[in-house]
């Protein structure tokens, strides 16, 4: 116990040690890495949406087209290059951190320009063919399993929310992605000193996770302890932060992520090479060590000015896209109506009458529901591909009669509501119609040529409540078939991913977004062109205001409540209050 304890004060020290020599030049150095590689990403993801638009006419990404979207040669070859350019942004800030980490290990300083020049030197050892797996590394283990951040740009790069819905769509993919998560960590866990040695030695990659095994396996314990206690360290001075900074629209978090964002693969990398050192003088022997990473650097004029005119070009090439977008940033925006998904499901069971009638009761304008077909052709809300969530029942509702049905009733709905059935669609057109209540239907056909559309169709018009209802789905194919049978009735696609170009769908009046999808820019552009924004489903109160300087019409939730309470908060300015609420959430959220 006590040789544990004086194990983990030296790799304190240690790490005290590398982290005070040089310290402002470190953290210009990160800086200027976040910077590069927010904006590298920002242009990457603009040539992304053009190129999904121009070559495979792929205006939004929604449950029908994903898979096609996600295997498509063109979607592939885009996320290599992205993968390839992210790749090279986090080996050269890692190069330069650990060649101002190993000179600060020998007591010496160096400056930015040297630390260029060590990740240049990394990028170069890069290009082999042999080293190529290091992609893999840097930018997928690390970045998917979330254990540990080496760099701003592998921070940046996570797993599309389009992709994880998909995971998440049926049990065997999720369970499938899990195990293989498990596998990664694992992974991770063994050959977590393979990045030090690929750029402290003139090692290939391969070798230098074989020799980061042989390093680390016999001390992963004290590693894991290590860098667990450093993480926690971070994480207590970032919530100090927090309490410190005035927390005026989302300024705190802000602030916390951005430092976050900078000082924690700084963190990270301190304290592996930290261990690393440490590991390798146990071992009685550094033989292998580059003689250039002690070594500070020159750099000349011309390379300089080279450095500099690469950097503006990428950052003007990241800029351009949102520039023009500024000009209506003065405009005030107006307060968004609220839209009870499945009801107000926080405080009753989802999709239930009593849901919709709660919802109701607290004034909202707008509900949303789910509907299927009985085997007799009713149509009732319910929202999952089976009832077991909701019923205990291992049956789909197209297997079933309405009658049958009503002989169940939904399962956990603890002490307040109790005897709780399934519910049709006409009796919510019902109660929205008594109440002045407008409605939002998703059809969720499990199969084709159901004739769900047709009857929810017919439903809305028997009632009289055609020009309220708005008819959503998740599948293409379904907002089409309703669109084709009806073309008065309004309708708007529920989309995970979406572009400007939505507002050429010919079947679609209005958007219907998760939330992880809206920008300023795309609520102008549909809004230009006479169409309205729905975001679904806006849980969490943090993410309000930028809602509402987003500009949009409807905020989907699952807790009206909460919503109405933030939306009473929220400021509807324009000007440099509105920018300053969109700047605030976009380094909040950078890492999505």
């Amino acid at each position: 116990m006590k040789n544990q304890l004086n194990r983990i004060k030296l790799f304190i020290d240690n790490v005290r040690l590398i982290l005070a020599v040089n310290p402002l030049h470190k953290v210009i150095f990160s800086f200027s890495c976040a910077v590069f590689s927010l904006f590298s990403a920002e242009a990457m993801y603009y040539v992304f949406s053009r190129v999904l638009v121009n070559l495979e006419g792929i205006q939004y990404i929604d449950k029908t087209n994903v898979i096609q979207v996600c295997t498509s040669p063109v979607t592939l070859i885009l996320i290599l290059l992205f993968l390839i350019v992210m790749t090279f942004t986090a080996l050269f800030e890692i190069g330069g951190l650990l060649h101002a980490f190993s000179m600060a290990q020998i007591g010496r300083k160096t400056d930015i320009w040297s630390m260029i020049v060590a990740g240049e030197r990394t990028c170069r050892k890069t290009l082999s063919p042999r080293n190529w797996p290091v992609l893999l590394f840097v930018m997928v283990l690390f970045p998917l399993t979330g254990v540990l951040s080496l760099s701003n740009a592998a921070y940046k790069v996570k797993i599309p929310l389009f992709i994880e819905l998909a995971i998440e769509d049926t049990p065997l993919t999720a369970t499938a992605f899990r195990i293989f998560y498990v596998i990664m960590i694992l992974v991770e866990i063994g050959v977590l000193f393979s990045i030090n040695i690929y750029v402290l030695r003139e090692n290939s990659f391969l070798s230098s996770c074989i020799d980061g095994w042989r390093l680390g396996k016999r001390r992963i314990l004290n590693t894991v302890i290590c860098m667990m206690l450093l993480s926690l360290t971070v994480d207590v001075a970032l919530y100090l932060i927090s309490v410190v900074v005035p927390d005026y629209g989302g300024a705190a978090d802000a602030v916390t992520h951005t430092v976050r964002a900078m000082v924690v693969p700084t963190i990270n990398n301190a304290g592996l090479t930290a261990l690393f050192y440490q590991y390798y003088e146990e071992d009685g022997s550094l033989v292998g060590i580059t003689p250039h990473i002690f070594r500070k650097e020159e750099f000349s004029r011309i390379k300089k000015a080279a450095f500099v005119a690469c950097i503006v070009l990428v950052l003007s090439f990241g800029i351009y896209p949102t520039v023009h977008y500024f000009d209506y940033m003065s405009e005030d925006v107006s307060r968004p109506a609220i839209c009870a998904h499945r009801g107000d499901n926080v405080n009753a069971p989802d999709n239930s009458y009593e849901a919709f009638e709660l919802a109701v009761s607290e004034g909202v304008p707008w509900i949303e529901l789910d509907v299927q077909l009985t085997a007799d052709g009713v149509v009732v809300a319910e929202h999952d591909g089976t009832l077991k969530r909701r019923f205990g029942l291992d049956k789909t509702v197209p297997e079933m009669t309405y009658d049958e049905l009503m002989q169940h009733e939904v399962i956990n709905t603890g002490d307040v509501f109790k005897h709780v059935h399934i519910t049709t669609l006409e009796e919510v057109l019902l109660l929205a119609k008594k109440n002045n209540v407008l409605v939002q239907v998703e059809p969720k056909p499990l199969e084709r040529d159901s004739g769900l559309e047709e009857e929810v169709l017919r439903l809305i018009d028997e009632t009289g409540m055609h020009d309220r209802v708005m008819i959503i789905s998740v599948y293409s194919d379904s907002v089409a078939k309703a669109k084709e049978l009806d073309p008065q009735i309004t309708t708007a696609h529920a989309v995970m991913k979406a572009w400007k170009d939505y507002a050429e769908v010919k079947d679609a009046d209005n958007l219907s977004a998760e939330v992880g999808t809206i920008s300023p820019e795309l609520v102008h552009d549909l809004h230009e062109a006479g169409m309205k924004v729905f975001c679904w489903t806006a849980d969490d109160p943090d993410g309000i205001q930028y809602l509402v300087s987003c500009g949009v019409d409807v905020i989907g939730t699952d807790d009206p409540v909460m919503v109405k309470r933030k939306l009473d908060e929220a400021d509807y300015s324009g000007g440099a209050k509105r920018y300053f609420y969109l700047t605030m959430h976009r380094i909040i959220d950078m890492e999505r």
